[in-house]
């Protein structure tokens, strides 16, 4: 009898100890959800589809998008940059007529989304309107722009954009474009090495355009050259809105701790991206196995239009089956980069962003809707309130603000 006892008392301190552990877990949930309720969070770099705001990608829905309302709404989460995206091809007078065509009809669909659903959602063009539909309870849409590809040969429609509401913008993605170049040349469409020595003439002038314009400038997939060059020629704070750390994993498509420190050094922000493969090093080249895939398909990054239904439906599950073979990046690894980020650079100079929309989400945020597991993993490590509040927005929100006073002296 003396022997069940003792059992049963240490099977009863075991069960206390789980209990404990489960609440302590559930109250790291359940504060991250209250202190969503009142923080501005604001993811920095969203994608969007190509039908976007039609009835096959509607936002007002909680479908199979990783951003939507019904998502942004249940993760607490404020709202995001959506970004006007078009993929970078070869520079031919046919495909910079395609590329602007897409690019206005991204913007357009953001605006479709605020116009169907103007109680839930609203376009900030400045930090006073961020700041009213904030306060007003409405999620936040800030319209960036990743590629100037789609600007037009000489960047000629950025005033058509700003004037719309561009409060953002990224010089490249995938490959060189006629503004910079990227830390992934492409050879498929030309690209050898550097073409520019960072940025061209007319880069380096769209910088000064920029600043006097009032829009944050992301050097996100811009070369070391590039980097340097852009934090040299602008008057204000920059940003990197989709980044992770070359330290920890040596990509091309990750900052090396000088560009690091050059971004923080101007006052701006690197955003730490939620993409696996720029987390953890890979037991495959996702990139060159996905370039493979696109090859075999004929399509460019992005660009499914040529494909029919049904090769789209098999390019997609391809895509899947491939993604699926690489481990998933868990949330702690995530928010361990989140760290060595903030270890290197300071509070004050890290965000956080997904790259929802094409290829984001590690296991525990894969979409909008599990926002404040990130807010309670950092709860976990000890961060305080007004820390988790400056990674999630208020970092990027003061360097908008430094932005747009810069523009007023420049005026």
């Amino acid at each position: 009898m003396r022997h069940l006892a003792v059992g049963l008392l240490v099977l009863g301190l075991v069960c206390c100890a789980c209990v404990d552990t489960a609440c302590s877990q559930d109250r790291f949930v359940g504060q991250a959800r209250q202190l969503h309720q009142r923080m501005l969070s604001l993811d920095a770099h969203v994608d969007i589809p190509d039908d976007f705001a039609t009835p096959a990608a509607d936002p007002g829905e909680d479908g199979s998008m990783q951003v939507d309302l019904p998502k942004l709404e249940r993760g607490g989460q404020s709202g995001a940059v959506f970004a006007v995206f078009v993929s970078q091809t070869t520079r031919s007078p046919e495909n910079y007529t395609l590329a602007i065509a897409k690019g206005r009809a991204k913007l357009e669909a953001i605006y479709r989304m605020a116009a169907q659903y103007p109680k839930r959602i609203g376009i900030a063009r400045s930090t006073a309107e961020l700041e009213q539909l904030h306060s007003q309870g409405k999620r936040i849409a800030v319209i960036g722009m990743l590629n100037g590809f789609s600007l037009g040969p000489q960047a000629e429609l950025l005033d058509e954009y700003h004037a719309r509401g561009l409060r953002q913008f990224g010089f490249t993605h995938a490959g060189h474009n006629d503004l910079a170049d990227s830390s992934r040349p492409q050879p498929r469409y030309g690209d050898e090495g550097a073409e520019h020595g960072g940025l061209s003439d007319l880069g380096l002038a769209l910088v000064a355009r920029l600043n006097r314009r009032g829009i944050i400038i992301d050097v996100s997939q811009l070369t070391l050259a590039g980097v340097e060059q852009v934090v040299a020629a602008s008057r204000a704070p920059v940003i990197a809105s989709h980044s992770a750390l070359r330290a920890r994993v040596d990509s091309p498509r990750n900052l090396t701790d000088k560009e690091m420190h050059l971004i923080a050094a101007k006052g701006g922000v690197v955003h730490v991206v939620a993409f696996g493969a720029y987390l953890r090093q890979s037991p495959i080249d996702f990139g060159a196995e996905l370039a493979k895939l696109r090859a075999r398909y004929q399509v460019s990054d992005g660009d499914l239009a040529s494909l029919s239904a049904e090769e789209r439906g098999a390019f997609a599950a391809d895509v899947a089956a491939l993604s699926a073979s690489v481990p998933k990046v868990s949330l702690a690894e995530y928010v361990d980069a989140v760290e060595a980020a903030v270890r290197l650079l300071g509070i004050d100079h890290v965000g956080l962003s997904s790259d929802f929309g094409h290829g984001g989400g590690v296991a525990g945020w894969m979409n909008a809707g599990e926002s404040d597991n990130v807010t309670a993993e950092l709860l976990r490590r000890g961060y305080a309130n007004d820390a988790i509040a400056k990674l999630w927005g208020l970092n990027w929100l003061r360097v908008f603000r430094a932005v747009e006073e810069t523009a007023n002296r420049l005026k």
